[in-house]
């Protein structure tokens, strides 16, 4: 009987293993698949020019370059050292330096013929360190079951695999807080136990002093989680004496010491302009945005860009697989039962949200227009809704893994959830131009530079070397007539080609502002080309260029 047990045991063991190299293996497939289809976007343009430890001081301006340079300026500064990328965010951007210190380490590990492959390739690890800690997780507060679920929600789910194929500062705090998560769950544990471990509150703090210098966001869930452990408390009342508590505490704590010397640097990151794009709600539209970032957790419907009539039907769906299961949360909440690992994950799920919402409608910052902002509690849900999963019937778990997966494959080839400024959209529109051309970017902050060299790579990636382009930008702090100045006085050896159109891009220009006619180069009338107006993010409009004759030159 005891053999039989022993092998038994082996056995399930070596199952279980091999199930989640098939999870991590599938999950890593989507991640890699189509990894450089879509052209960095503007935050992933700010991602690498701190990852490759670069300042917005190396990119240039007010000079014209060709457009096949662009992507020369995003060259590894090997001799950029943390300190001197911390430098860089703390006085050109609004996040936290660990991220971007262990990306540049990571860029110098790799090959980087192409930068989005290269970026996005680490929030891929990462993502992959997440697959195993929220197996970790349900391993530890569940069961064997609950926890294979949980990796194969978190390898197949949407939301996760558009995080890992960004080159932003996500996958990396995902993972550090399904770690800190697992800490806490098992501190529980112990505690209700009267197991004493201190080296486990030393780590959970420490995790969690890590991830807040992943992301700032990141605070939310470490006070939520210390709420969580003070409800805990006052709840089960476990057998810890005062003493032992305090001590443990004060271990948990010791490793925010080590964040003492940038919060300096958060405080002024608080107050920054840099933040003001995020605007004050809009009544009750953060209720509705937030009911769409979590339905992005599990499916996201590629309506976007597609007729009216496809949206309703896709709508429709998406309303049907929502209320199916609601049907099955339900159903299989009452057969999970309640555990402290529920009540821990379910109590820090719910403090987050309060505190969301109390930023969007308190201090009137709506972070609820960008679904990526959930990443804070994503896992906790992920955890929970994998234990959720795990006591319906194996039919219904491969009905939810195949629409996960439907989902995924539509992020991945971009059809959902599209980047912002369309980067591949406009640089398509600017290559319908054979003839040589001009693209121009005005701009009077560091957002406005990305979004515009996110343009020119995008437009560098597909122009034929045989149609020569130029691209430049150009302050319009002082206003737009320095712009149209500059263009005017630009000497042949800076415009090296005599384009036969313009594309201005121009933030916060109305289509009727644009003047009719534009001097380039003193021997160039632009003229507006009404019909070519498009607006996604910031106004652009073409012009067409045509040599000035020499009497027009020379007439008064």
């Amino acid at each position: 009987m005891k053999r039989f047990l022993k092998l038994n045991l082996k056995n399930s063991t070596k199952s279980e293993a091999i199930a989640l190299l098939v999870i991590v293996a599938v999950g890593l497939g989507l991640r890699l698949l189509c990894l450089d289809l879509k052209p960095l976007w503007v935050d992933e343009v700010i991602t690498s020019i701190f990852g490759l430890g670069l300042g917005f001081e190396a990119i240039p301006t007010e000079q014209v370059l060709p457009v096949a340079a662009l992507p020369l300026l995003f060259q590894f500064n090997a001799a950029a050292d943390c300190p001197a990328i911390a430098h860089h965010l703390a006085t050109q951007s609004t996040h936290p330096p660990l991220f971007f210190c262990l990306l540049h380490t990571w860029l110098g590990w790799i090959p980087q013929a192409s930068l989005a492959v290269a970026t996005r390739s680490f929030a891929v690890l990462w993502g992959m360190v997440g697959i195993v800690a929220l197996y970790g997780l349900n391993r530890v507060g569940f069961s064997r079951s609950a926890a294979l679920t949980g990796a194969g929600l978190m390898a197949l789910s949407p939301f996760a695999v558009y995080l890992s194929q960004e080159a932003r500062h996500y996958t990396l705090p995902m993972a550090l807080l399904t770690i800190a998560l697992t800490a806490q769950v098992q501190i529980h544990h112990d505690l209700q136990h009267k197991r004493q471990r201190p080296w486990l509150w030393v780590l959970w703090g420490g995790i969690s002093c890590g991830a807040i210098y992943s992301h700032y966001f990141c605070a939310l869930a470490v006070l939520a989680q210390g709420v969580t452990l003070l409800l805990f408390l006052r709840r089960d009342r476990p057998p810890i004496s005062p003493g032992n508590l305090g001590r443990n505490l004060l271990l948990f704590s010791l490793p925010f010491g080590f964040f003492l010397p940038w919060l300096p640097v958060l405080l002024q990151h608080i107050n920054s302009p840099k933040t003001g794009w995020l605007s004050p709600p809009a009544g009750l539209a953060p209720l509705g945005q937030t009911l769409v970032g979590w339905i992005v957790m599990l499916f996201v419907p590629p309506i976007e860009g597609q007729p009216r009539s496809l949206q309703i039907g896709l709508g429709l769906l998406t309303l049907v697989l929502v209320i199916l299961l609601i049907r099955q949360m339900i159903q299989g909440w009452r057969r999970l039962g309640p555990s402290v690992t529920r009540f821990t994950l379910t109590t820090v799920v719910a403090i987050v949200v309060v505190e969301y919402f109390f930023l969007i409608y308190g201090l009137g910052k709506d972070i609820s227009i960008a679904p990526r902002y959930h990443f804070v509690y994503f896992p906790a849900v992920c955890a929970l809704l994998g234990a959720v999963w795990s006591v319906q019937r194996v039919r219904w778990r491969c009905f939810w893994a195949g629409v996960l997966i439907v989902s995924s494959l539509g992020v991945v080839f971009d059809l959902a959830l599209q980047k912002p400024y369309a980067p591949a959209e406009v640089a398509a529109q600017f290559n319908r131009d054979r003839a040589p051309i001009l693209v121009v970017m005005a701009y009077q902050n560091t957002l406005e530079m990305a979004v515009g060299l996110s343009y020119g790579l995008a437009f560098a990636a597909e122009r034929p070397p045989d149609q020569p382009a130029a691209f430049t930008l150009l302050s319009y702090a002082e206003g737009y007539d320095p712009v149209w100045q500059r263009l005017a006085t630009l000497s042949p050896a800076e415009l090296a080609i005599a384009p036969h159109a313009l594309w201005m891009i121009a933030p916060g220009y109305l289509d009727d502002a644009f003047p009719e006619t534009v001097r380039l180069r003193q021997d160039q009338d632009c003229q507006i080309d009404p019909l070519h107006f498009y607006r996604i993010g910031f106004p652009y409009q073409r012009y067409q260029c045509h040599e000035i004759s020499q009497k027009s030159k020379t007439s008064p």
